[in-house]
């Protein structure tokens, strides 16, 4: 017995009209349910049911973009893909813009803690998306881990391109106008007595009043 030719289903794959949405749906809510589970599960990445969520996500996530080039690709009538990757970068962009925002500032970090930055191939040191040049070290975006500042590198290809590596928060000084620095119970002293501070705590030190009143700068370590 001969089989039937399955009738014409429109936004189905091998449809006629926009082939693919229908599968771009699909894959789009099913994205939407393991991150349902992550997020019941309080980020943790093994379920309950036996799984693990990451690979689950990172699956379901590579479907979602063969479906949205199956769907570019098919519809190309409809779809401008030059303006769909002007626009997939320009969102990119802005979803960069505001993680960077959103990441913890040294105040917000415990003290004590270990700050990372980025350090440019020339030995300048990043400090955000609106200033990308290089500036010194008192000035460099800080970021709460060596594993933070690894994903804003690799999510870059501005940084990736000018050899951007996370290296420690380097310490800071804080010299005076008369070339002496700060020492131990605010007194001036030289630089091999100096006390180093992350630029938290430099920043703090710097806005006393004795400080400030004899023109202490935040300046990086010269041992350094």
């Amino acid at each position: 017995m001969s089989k039937q030719p399955l009738p014409e289903l429109p936004f189905a794959i091998g449809g006629s009209v926009w082939p693919g949405l229908s599968k771009l749906t699909e894959e789009c809510g099913e994205v939407g349910q393991v991150i349902g589970k992550l997020m019941g599960t309080g980020g943790a990445v093994e379920h309950w049911d036996g799984s693990n969520l990451a690979q689950r996500l990172t699956e379901e996530m590579g479907d979602v973009l063969a479906a949205i080039e199956f769907v570019s690709m098919m519809n190309a009538e409809h779809i401008d893909t030059a303006k769909l990757q002007e626009r997939r970068a320009a969102k990119l962009a802005l979803f960069l813009r505001w993680q960077e925002e959103q990441v913890p500032l040294p105040e917000q970090v415990d003290s004590g803690q270990q700050l990372w930055v980025i350090e440019f191939r020339g030995g300048s040191y990043f400090r955000g998306l609106n200033a990308p040049d290089g500036g010194p070290a008192a000035s460099a975006k800080r970021f709460p881990s060596k594993e933070s500042a690894d994903r804003y590198i690799d999510s870059s290809a501005f940084l990736a391109m000018n050899g951007a590596m996370a290296v420690p928060e380097p310490l800071l000084v804080i010299e005076f106008r008369s070339g002496s620095y700060l020492g131990h119970l605010a007194t001036s002293v030289t630089l091999d007595k100096a006390v180093r501070y992350s630029k938290s705590d430099a920043d703090k030190m710097a806005s006393t009043d004795w400080v400030a009143m004899n023109g202490g700068m935040v300046v990086p370590d010269p041992k350094l």
